[in-house]
C-alpha cells in the first residue's frame, strides 16, 4: 500500500526528515537541531548554516561569550575583550564599552504576508528573539515582546534596553524621562548632570532638581574667600553644595559665595587661609576695613 503526503502537513524541505506528518497531530518529523510543528526553525543555541542546508550548534566560548546563543551568521555575543564568531579569542587591547549586537534566530522558513493586497507574498522576516511569533499582519507588522519594538521587532523601544529573548527590560531612569542607552541601560543625563541615575552634578555645577535633573547653573564661589581644597586654582572655579549652591568658605569668609569677609575682620585674600584678617585697633573698635594704597603682606 502506497503512503501518500498529507496535504496539510506543509513539512520543511529542509527541516524534516519526510513529507509525512503524524496522523494524529499533523507534527512533522524533524531532523537533529530542527524543531517546530512543521520543522521549520532551528532549536535555541543554533544557528541555520545555507551551506550545509542545516541547523547547526552556535559552539560560543563559555568564557568570552554572553551566552550560547547567536545570530543568523553563527556569531556569537562576546564579551568586552574578546573577539571572533565564537568569542574564543583573547584582543590584545580594548577599551572597555557594554556593546551588544542585536541577536536574531531566523526561523528555516519565514511566514509570509500580502495576500490580501492582490500581490505576491513576501516573508515576514519576524525577529525570533523579539516577536511572540513567526507570523505578521496583512502589513508586515509581527507581534512584539514587552518593550520591543519596530515592523520585525528587532530592537528596544525609548524607555527599554538589553535586547534579548523574550523582550527587554525597562529603564530605571524615571527621574529624567525614562531615557536610557538601548545596549547598556546607562541612563542619558540631563546637562551639566552625572551618575548611574544622573542624580548629581556636575563638578563645579549646582541646583539639581530630582525630578527633571536638568536645572543645574554654574557655581559663583569666588575663589579668594572659598576652601581653597575645593578650588581649581587654574580654571579659577570652586564646587558648590549639589542642592543649595553654598560654597565652602575660609574660616573668616561669609556668604554664599563666599565673597565677603565676617564682622570683625578685613581684606579678602586668595592668599590668605583665613580669607580675611582679624581688624587689629588696639581695643577701640572691632570694625574696620581695608586701607587703600597699602601693600597687602598677605
Amino acid at each position: 500500500m502506497k503512503v501518500c503526503a498529507l496535504p496539510t502537513c506543509q513539512c520543511h524541505t529542509n527541516g524534516s526528515v519526510s513529507e509525512v506528518c503524524n496522523k494524529e497531530t499533523g507534527r512533522c518529523h524533524c531532523r537533529t537541531n530542527v524543531a517546530g510543528r512543521q520543522c521549520d526553525e532551528c532549536i535555541p543555541n543554533c544557528w541555520w548554516d545555507a551551506e550545509r542546508q542545516d541547523c547547526v550548534a552556535c559552539r560560543c566560548s563559555p568564557p568570552g561569550s554572553m551566552s550560547q546563543r547567536c545570530d543568523v551568521e553563527g556569531r556569537c555575543i562576546c564579551r568586552p575583550g574578546f573577539v571572533g564568531q565564537r568569542c574564543d579569542l583573547r584582543r590584545q587591547s580594548y577599551e572597555r564599552r557594554e556593546t551588544r549586537r542585536p541577536v536574531e534566530r531566523l526561523p528555516v522558513q519565514s511566514q509570509t504576508h500580502g495576500l490580501s493586497t492582490g500581490g505576491a507574498c513576501v516573508p515576514c522576516h519576524c525577529n525570533s528573539f523579539g516577536s511572540k511569533s513567526f507570523d505578521c499582519d496583512e502589513s508586515g507588522q509581527c507581534r512584539c515582546q514587552p518593550g520591543v519594538t519596530t515592523s520585525k521587532c528587532d530592537r528596544c523601544g525609548r524607555g527599554f534596553f538589553n535586547f534579548q529573548e523574550g523582550g527587554c527590560t525597562p529603564c530605571q531612569c524615571s527621574h529624567v524621562g525614562n531615557n536610557c542607552d538601548t545596549t547598556t541601560g546607562q541612563c542619558i543625563c540631563p546637562p551639566n548632570t552625572i551618575g548611574e541615575r544622573c542624580d548629581y552634578c556636575a563638578p563645579n555645577h549646582w541646583g539639581h532638581d530630582i525630578v527633571t535633573g536638568c536645572k543645574c547653573t554654574q557655581c559663583g564661589c569666588n575663589v579668594s574667600g572659598s576652601d581653597s581644597q575645593t578650588c581649581d586654582q587654574e580654571r579659577g572655579v570652586c564646587a558648590c553644595a549639589d542642592r543649595t549652591g553654598q560654597c565652602s568658605c575660609k574660616p573668616n569668609v561669609d556668604g554664599d559665595n563666599c565673597d565677603r569677609c565676617k564682622p570683625d575682620t578685613f581684606g579678602l585674600s586668595v592668599r590668605n587661609p583665613l580669607g580675611c584678617s582679624n581688624c587689629y585697633c588696639y581695643g577701640l573698635t572691632r570694625s574696620c576695613t581695608e586701607a587703600r594704597g597699602l601693600i597687602r603682606i598677605w
